[in-house]
């Protein structure tokens, strides 16, 4: 069987016997910064991974507010998580800030630049998310998202059936499955999370698949090498829309179908795989790698 048909099959048998708590640690992970590489049809994509500790002055500055709608207030302490992806003529700076022990998304900021720029925050809140966005006008775009005026904004009302259940975003399950207790094949959680990709409430899972030995090469962040093979703990990212149906699958980085290949030693993702448009199935491999301090 495949990697995706086993995949698929676990998730479509997990749905049937309903959802399973997670149970998140910081400190299962012992990583702070990952660095990853994908090569296809001689193109180069790059992802970095950051994790932070901020202090709670910082998370409550960085936070914003609405005059009329009430936003989520931040359950101390409170995780900061960046990606930064570069390829394909563009790049993606992208910040959230996390509850680490629910999972939790409080806010998410991204700057897109390249071949198209966008600016856009998304603020969680209890019955839904706001959105707002900031684009340049033709001769804007040196200025940078203070000076863009072409600015909106819209909010989205969460199900009933999800409020006041935490709600993530799929941008932070390489931490969450990193902090996570998956280990052994068949263990998994379940969660709801709104994807800013489309904006809509999707169920998921993530399943811990039979394990798999990969060859490892990635440097560390005081120059040395880290070479050889291990047994990785490999998981399937799968999701489906809340409301039901087949229309859509989770994207997370663009791609569908995501495996993710977790260092059993230290939890840092040593590889990520998943379908992408136009290029089909693409491998990113670790190259850099700082631990935690």
């Amino acid at each position: 069987m495949s990697r995706a048909a086993a995949g698929a099959a676990l998730f479509l048998a997990s749905v049937a016997t309903g959802f399973a708590d997670p149970a998140f640690e910081h400190d299962r992970a012992q990583w702070s910064n990952a660095r990853l590489k994908a090569t296809k049809l001689f193109k180069s994509m790059h992802v970095e991974i950051g994790i932070s500790e901020p202090d709670n002055a910082t998370v409550e500055a960085e936070l914003i507010t609405h005059d009329h709608r009430k936003l989520l207030a931040p359950s101390f302490p409170v995780i900061g998580l960046s990606y930064t992806t570069d390829g394909l003529g563009r790049h993606s700076d992208i910040n959230l800030l996390v509850e680490p022990a629910t999972g939790q998304v409080l806010q998410r900021i991204s700057h897109e630049t390249g071949k198209r720029n966008k600016y856009r925050v998304y603020r969680f809140a209890r019955n839904g998310t706001l959105r707002r966005t900031r684009r340049p006008n033709p001769g804007e775009e040196p200025a940078g998202p203070d000076g863009w005026s072409d600015r909106s904004e819209q909010y989205f009302k969460s199900p009933v059936e999800v409020r006041g259940q935490p709600l993530t975003e799929p941008g932070t399950l390489i931490y969450l499955i990193s902090t996570s207790d998956l280990e052994r094949p068949s263990d998994r959680f379940e969660m709801t999370a709104f994807s800013t990709s489309d904006e809509t409430i999707y169920r998921i899972e993530a399943v811990v698949l039979d394990p798999e030995t990969i060859d490892y090469d990635y440097e560390l962040a005081d120059g040395t090498n880290r070479l050889g093979r291990t047994e990785a703990i490999r998981v399937a990212i799968r999701g489906k829309p809340l409301a039901g149906g087949d229309d859509g699958d989770l994207t997370l980085l663009g791609m569908k179908d995501v495996e993710l290949m977790l260092d059993p030693a230290t939890r840092a993702p040593l590889e990520l795989t998943g379908k992408v448009a136009v290029f089909g199935r693409i491998s990113f491999d670790l190259k850099r790698l700082e631990p935690r301090r």
